[in-house]
Formats: C-alpha cells, sequence, structure tokens
C-alpha cells in the first residue's frame, strides 16, 4: 500500500503518538519512515549573510546538532522495533509548509503523517496550524494523528 511515510517532526517533546501511529503504518505495509526536521532561516540573496546563519554557533547550526541527535535516536528505536526509517534534516529558507510539501515530493512519498493541533474559534482563524496548511497544499495523502 504505502513504501515511503513523511513524518515531519514539529516538536522536541512530544513526537512519540505520531510517530507510532506511523510506524504501525509502515509495519502493516512494509513501507520506510522518513522523519523529516525543518529548520527555517531567513532568506537572502547575499552569500555572506546566507553561511553566518549556519556557522557554528549560530542557532541554525544548534538546531541542526540536536535535530540530527533527536533522529538518531528515534530511528535507532524504530529500528529495533524492525521498521525501515531514515532521518533528515533541512536547512531552507522556504517556509516550513513548502519545505515539508517538497521533501515529501522529493523522496516520493505516498503519505505525510502530522499532529493534529486542533485551534478553535479566532484562534484558528489568526494562527491556522501547520498541520492544516500541509493538508490544505499538498498533492500527497494527509493524515492528522
Amino acid at each position: 500500500m504505502y513504501r515511503q511515510i513523511l513524518v515531519p517532526l514539529i516538536r522536541d517533546d512530544q513526537p512519540e503518538p505520531v510517530l507510532d501511529h506511523a510506524a504501525k503504518l509502515a509495519q502493516c505495509s512494509g513501507a520506510e519512515l522518513l522523519c523529516l526536521r525543518v529548520i527555517t532561516v531567513v532568506p537572502s540573496d547575499d552569500y555572506f549573510f546566507k553561511q553566518i546563519q549556519v556557522e557554528e554557533g549560530s542557532r541554525a547550526h544548534q538546531a541542526r546538532t540536536s535535530s540530527e541527535a533527536l533522529l538518531a535516536r528515534i530511528t535507532a528505536e524504530l529500528s529495533t522495533r524492525g521498521i525501515s526509517a531514515r532521518g533528515e534534516v533541512v536547512i531552507t529558507d522556504k517556509t516550513e509548509v513548502e519545505a515539508i510539501i517538497h521533501s515529501a515530493l522529493e523522496h516520493g512519498c505516498d503519505l505525510i503523517v502530522l499532529p493534529n493541533q486542533t485551534r478553535a474559534g479566532k484562534g484558528r482563524w489568526w494562527f491556522n496550524s501547520l498541520s492544516e496548511k500541509v493538508s490544505r497544499r499538498s498533492s500527497l495523502p494527509v493524515i492528522l494523528v
């Protein structure tokens, strides 16, 4: 059914419910999980400004280091459960939504699994969630857990 499932990790503190659901789907269908972490930087045409944002000690470099450690831990745990998984950190000047959709298409994913970030009333109107934006803009199926 599925060959590759994309699981964007939006928050460090609680990726487990989304990962558990995606892992069960992968186990049932024999799919590979692609755990993705997107780090956004300020868009710029200036080479120096681009480089300074990702140099050692910068916010993006620190986020990359912690994300790589998180992804290594997650993929190791999934492999002990017999699930094929790999992690990828993407540093981009695109929005998170664009980066997630682009990565899913680039890697030939069949499905995107995201946390359901429900908001009600004015919060939904003002702060529309990342999950909702991805599900609206993606041509791929999206499951909200």
